[in-house]
């Protein structure tokens, strides 16, 4: 076997075609136990070749270290992880993937497929200056774990220009849209007329289980629009909050030489300081609780959309038999694919819970936020009132123009906050595993009783 990790790139590409979905498992050292012709096809090695092979086998040289290196950290930690690989052939040609890898038992569940989506471009543009980055480590004189995790580190900071604040963020957003792309080029691609018995009763149960997961798809598409709408506004009312904090603050130091023949309107402007910090305070806080729904939203749409993928592998499986490229001794691998979606429908279930009570806390903590922004907008309306009465326009125009626009920008922006946390109420649907758990299961059960 040691021959078999010796293979020199030769430059060549090799395409995986969009039908296709390579499968394979393996131990907690990641030695392969099982493979599917798709995966024997396109690295052309044998189902024996690859058994009892680690999996570097089909590793290509040329591939940053830090990918992996971030492939392994979530996946010891028990987190499912996608990421853009190079792979090597038997023949030292190249192929990309679109790879996911999933903890279960003892070992790891991958499923493979082309990349679609146009990310994929700059990603391969990301990875050739990455290595350069680890090149530079190794010949500064770090080993090839410390030349790993720079890497790792130079991806993490390489994304944000790409539209992405984290390595998490980026594998919940390129799963989702590679799954999506793959299944507008395959339509149709598991349609057998010609099955019967289990093979058939397994096509007609992942057309099933495709149907309900593509209604949770469109609901969380929904979801994710929201949350995204509801952080991204919540910036601009947490700004307008701070510019308002910013004008509390002139209108205290435009007063304060008046304390004396105008002390209204010196104890307006000091009153206001309170609710100025508690206002900025709150909307700070509600903007670190709409990432971090948004960041679950994008895990939950990771999730489904590798619960397709597992969906669509085990549909493959089915294909192969119909097709003579497989016999009927599938019921380990299919039986882990079962394992795999039933394990991570129940964490979406666990997931969709505090997605949707968190949707319906977003209203309430709108409304405190709200209530103490409108505070001082009705203390620097009351300010600006005593302005005019005590005839100081003149000697505060610095500050009163600066206050009155920023008074209706933070009214703008709340309005369309608190619009859009009524939506949350409308929007939050109660998600049922049964239904999703029962297909999983009938699939299970076909597969053992062979």
């Amino acid at each position: 076997m040691a021959q078999l990790g010796q293979q020199t790139p030769t430059g060549r590409e090799r395409t995986v075609g969009m039908d296709e979905l390579l499968f394979s498992t393996t131990d907690r050292r990641g030695v392969i136990r099982s493979s599917n012709s798709a995966l024997t096809r396109i690295s052309g090695y044998s189902t024996e070749e690859l058994a009892g092979s680690p999996h570097n086998l089909i590793r290509h040289p040329e591939m940053p270290g830090g990918v992996f290196k971030i492939l392994w950290d979530r996946l010891l930690a028990g987190l499912p992880a996608g990421a853009y690989l190079r792979n090597l052939a038997k023949d030292g040609s190249t192929y990309w993937v679109f790879a996911t890898v999933v903890p279960l038992g003892d070992g790891f569940l991958s499923v493979r497929m082309a990349p679609c989506d146009p990310i994929f471009e700059s990603v391969r543009r990301l990875y050739g200056e990455l290595r350069v980055v680890e090149e530079q480590a190794l010949a500064a004189g770090l080993g090839r774990a410390a030349a790993a995790a720079a890497g790792a580190a130079e991806l993490e900071r390489r994304l944000e220009p790409l539209g992405f604040d984290s390595v998490e963020q980026f594998m919940a957003e390129t799963l989702p849209a590679e799954v999506a792309a793959r299944r507008s080029l395959v339509s149709g691609a598991y349609a057998r007329s010609a099955a019967v018995g289990a093979p058939a009763e397994l096509l007609a149960l992942t057309r099933d289980l495709d149907s309900r997961l593509e209604e949770l798809v469109r609901r969380l598409d929904r979801y994710q629009k929201l949350s995204s709408a509801l952080a991204t506004t919540s910036r601009s009312v947490l700004m307008a909050g701070r510019s308002l904090d910013r004008a509390v603050g002139s209108a205290r130091a435009g007063s304060a030489p008046m304390h004396a023949d105008a002390p209204a309107l010196y104890s307006v402007a000091e009153a206001m300081a309170v609710p100025s910090d508690a206002a900025v305070s709150a909307f700070a806080a509600l903007v670190a609780d709409l990432d971090a729904l948004r960041m679950r939203v994008g895990g939950l749409r990771f999730r489904i959309a590798l619960a397709r993928l597992h969906n669509d592998t085990v549909a493959g499986f089915a294909c192969e038999i119909v097709d003579g490229f497989a016999d009927r001794s599938l019921c380990a691998e299919v039986t882990l694919l079962c394992d795999t979606m039933f394990a991570g429908l129940r964490d979406v279930d666990a997931t969709m819970a505090d997605v949707n009570e968190g949707l319906a806390r977003v209203g309430d903590v709108v409304q405190v936020a709200g209530e103490r922004l409108d505070r001082i907008q009705r203390f620097l309306t009351k300010w600006r009132h005593l302005v005019a009465r005590h005839q100081r326009a003149d000697q505060l125009a610095a500050y009163v123009g600066a206050i009155d626009q920023q008074m209706l920008a933070g009214h703008t922006q709340l309005v369309e906050l608190r619009a859009l946390s009524q939506r949350c109420r409308t929007e939050i649907v109660g998600f049922d595993l049964r239904p999703f758990g029962e297909l999983v299961t009938a699939m299970r059960a076909v597969v053992v009783a062979g």
